[in-house]
Parts: structure tokens; C-alpha cells; sequence
């Protein structure tokens, strides 16, 4: 080989070993920020999980305007601005106009974990806003090139023109590190981990709020981002330690689906508090059947009552839990594979059929034990045998009748006797 023809071949070996490294860190170029599933924020990994949407506004304020629940939602065929619903459940849309009311939750919540799916049709927007305060942006950004604040995934800027506030108006808003936005009609998601603002015992403010990372359809945007006061277009202007969370409803069409919220605050507070050893050993392995459908009102505390039975268990390696609102659990064939049931809440339940009757009350006859929490007893109306197993029917809250009731203490040595009336309020 001659020496030209050695420089060339070294050459091109060179070029293949670029070119090698070059698609293998290609992910990382574009991107700089992909994360896999299980780094985004472990919102399906918790223990805990508020689901926001389902079959109706439960979880939401009475004032939902034209807020509807569908089977699902896409663009219409005859108005790419607009979107077409079809029956069902577990997706939300504002209207059939896209200009209707923002929803607030029910729930006040400080640090989070979120996971939120929306669709926007063409040209459309709306906007996620954390403690009603700290919004982030959900806009048609298809196709746009360097994203701004007011693209999709943006943390929205705080200040007007007309603001007097200084700080307000040089505070820009933070733009997406990637636009990492899918196509007017595809669902798209935001994984999230926030911080609430934090204030000492005098109410002042020590701390800003803070978006510790944004996730967009897999991609990191936001890392560590300092917002040092309400967005623009917020609901409330001040800041709390606690606050609502907040979809827009005025700007335009949009549908949502699986938001799941995890209260960082009252996770860690559950972890903490429930017990770390059984006080009575286990022959065998248990297994608890958690129920939560409910047919009538839903509180609010049963994912709460839910997560603290599933971390008790795995904690102290006393048993095992299924939560579930499939009424076709209590099949004998299914049953039969619990130990006990929990109905955790559940309201208006309809067991008319003889058969699921039948399998409910051969599992008590044959050892299967029943916990009823709270509204467990708002059940069984026509149900005399399943009554007087639970121990009575509810018949309304003790506030709302001028009485007197007496409370019987089956276990007064149990771990919440031992507590203080004031250490439960709290």
C-alpha cells in the first residue's frame, strides 16, 4: 500500500469511528435531556395517587361551566380547531366552544407529584396552573422552532406592561429546553415534581415556588426552575402554602385525561406514621381485597385509607392488597383467593344480584373476615343480612341532628386510643 493510500485508509477509519460515535450519543444530541419512564417523576410507582378524572366532577368544584365527560375526544373532521367527543368516561373537554370555565380541584395541595395527558386540536391552548398560581402552558407548538414561554410546556411570565412591579415585568417566563410537542390531535403528557413556595412561622415568605422538573412525552424541559411569584392569568394573586389545582377552560378546545396527583407532604407523613411490625405474627401469607367503588358520593380520603393499608402491609409483611372496584371480585372463584375485604368507603353499592349476595356472606361463614370504613355503611339498604353484618345503616351526620350517641370501644388498648383527640384532628 502506497503512502497516499495509507493516509486514506486512516482517514476514512477515522470517519468511520465518528460516525459510529456520532448515532450512538445521536439520543443525547437531540435531546440532551430524554428520560426514560421510570426517571420521569414515579407518580406510578406511589402509594398514594389522587385520580382527578374518572366518571364524573367529583373531584372538582361545583362550578364547572360546560366542562363535560366523554369516552374520548379528537379533531373534528369538518373543523381542525375543533374537537368531536364520544360517550363515556375518563376524559374531560371544556364544551363543544372551548370558552368556558377554569376547574378547580377540591383539594388544596403544597409539593406534588404530577402526571398529566391532554390534546389540543390545531391553534389551540390551555394551560396547567399549580396551586391555581404557577402555570404550566399547553399550546398547539407543532412545528415551532426555538420554543418560548408561551410554547407548549412553558412556564408562563409573570408581568403585563401595565405591571408596576418591577420584578414582575423583567420576569420573562422560562421557555422549554426542547420543543417537544406531537401534533395537533395526539395526546401528549407532563410529568412533574413542584415545590410550593415556603413561608416561616410568621407567614413570610422564605422560599420560592419551584418546578424541580417538567417532563414533555418523555423529554426533560424544565430543571430546577425558581418562579418567584403567580404567572400571569393565575387565579390568585398572592401565594399560600397550599393551593387548588387549576386547568384553563377559556382559551380554546382542550381534553384531558389521567391526571394523578401525589401529595408529597402527606405521603411522607403516611410513610412515617404507619407501623413498621405486625403485633401479631401470620401463620401464612394474607391477602386483603381493598373495595372503593362507589355509586354515590365519593370522599375524598379513601386513596389516603387505601395507601396507608397497602404501605402497613407490605411494611410489616402481614399481608398483601388488591384495591380494585370491579364488583366481579366477588365471584366465589375470586373471592375465595382473599382473606378478608375491606370496603373502604364505598357508597350505594349494588349487589342485588343473589349470586354475588350468596358469595359474600359464605366467605364470612367460612372464616373470611369484613372491615367497613366510614361510609361502608352507606350500603345495603335492601340488604337486611349484609346490614347487620357491617353493624347498621348510615342515616346521617350527627351535626346536622340535635343528640346525644353513644360510642362503644371494642379494642381501647388499639394504637388510636392511645393518640390524643387533638393528634387525629390534625
Amino acid at each position: 500500500m502506497t503512502e497516499k493510500n495509507k493516509k486514506r485508509h486512516s482517514f476514512m477509519q477515522i470517519c468511520k469511528i465518528v460516525i459510529v460515535l456520532f448515532f450512538l450519543f445521536l439520543p443525547l444530541l437531540l435531546s440532551g435531556c430524554a428520560v426514560s419512564e421510570k426517571q420521569m417523576t414515579g407518580v406510578g410507582d406511589s402509594e398514594l395517587k389522587i385520580d382527578l378524572i374518572g366518571d364524573d366532577f367529583s373531584p372538582w368544584q361545583r362550578k364547572s361551566g360546560d366542562w363535560q365527560v366523554v369516552g374520548d375526544a379528537k379533531i373534528s373532521l369538518d373543523n381542525e380547531k375543533r374537537l368531536v367527543t364520544s360517550s363515556g368516561e375518563g376524559v374531560i373537554v371544556n364544551g363543544t366552544k372551548g370558552n368556558t370555565v377554569h376547574l378547580l380541584t377540591r383539594a388544596k395541595f403544597g409539593d406534588v407529584m404530577a402526571h398529566i395527558e391532554f390534546m389540543v386540536p390545531k391553534g389551540s391552548n390551555s394551560g396547567v396552573y399549580f396551586m391555581g398560581r404557577y402555570e404550566i402552558q399547553v399550546y398547539d407548538s407543532w412545528g415551532a422552532g426555538k420554543p418560548k414561554y408561551s410554547d407548549c410546556g412553558g412556564i408562563y411570565q409573570r408581568g403585563t406592561k401595565e405591571d408596576n412591579d418591577k420584578k414582575a415585568k423583567e420576569e420573562k417566563g422560562y421557555a422549554p429546553l426542547v420543543n417537544a410537542s406531537r401534533e395537533p390531535g395526539q395526546w401528549q403528557s407532563f410529568d412533574v415534581i413542584f415545590r410550593a413556595p415556603r413561608f416561616d412561622e410568621d407567614d413570610k415568605k422564605i422560599a420560592n415556588a419551584r418546578f424541580e422538573k417538567v417532563v414533555h412525552n418523555g423529554v426533560l424541559i424544565h430543571k430546577d426552575v425558581e418562579v418567584f411569584g403567580p404567572t400571569r392569568a393565575s387565579k390568585y394573586k398572592d401565594e399560600k402554602a397550599m393551593g387548588l389545582l387549576m386547568l384553563q377552560g377559556n382559551h380554546g378546545p382542550v381534553a384531558y385525561r389521567n391526571i394523578r396527583i401525589v401529595p408529597l407532604d402527606d405521603l411522607e407523613k403516611l410513610r412515617n406514621a404507619v407501623l413498621s411490625k405486625a403485633t401479631v405474627t401470620p401463620k401464612k401469607a394474607r391477602k386483603l381485597l381493598i373495595f372503593t367503588l362507589c355509586n354515590g358520593y365519593k370522599h375524598s380520603s379513601i386513596p389516603y385509607i387505601s395507601a396507608v393499608l397497602e404501605m402497613m402491609g407490605r411494611k410489616t409483611g402481614a399481608y398483601e392488597v388488591v384495591v380494585s372496584k370491579d364488583m366481579s371480585m366477588f365471584q366465589p372463584e375470586t373471592l375465595k383467593q382473599f382473606d378478608a375485604v375491606c370496603f373502604n368507603n364505598t357508597t350505594k353499592l349494588d349487589f342485588n344480584d343473589p349470586a354475588l349476595q350468596k358469595s359474600l356472606l359464605d366467605f364470612v361463614k367460612q372464616g373470611g373476615g369484613i372491615v367497613g370504613i366510614h361510609a361502608a355503611t352507606d350500603n345495603f339498604y335492601e340488604w337486611p343480612e349484609a346490614a347487620e353484618m357491617l353493624g347498621g345503616l348510615f342515616d346521617g351526620h350527627p351535626w346536622l341532628y340535635n343528640g346525644t350517641w353513644a360510642v362503644k370501644l371494642d379494642e381501647p388498648t388499639h394504637l388510636l386510643q392511645r393518640l390524643s383527640a387533638a393528634k387525629i384532628l390534625r
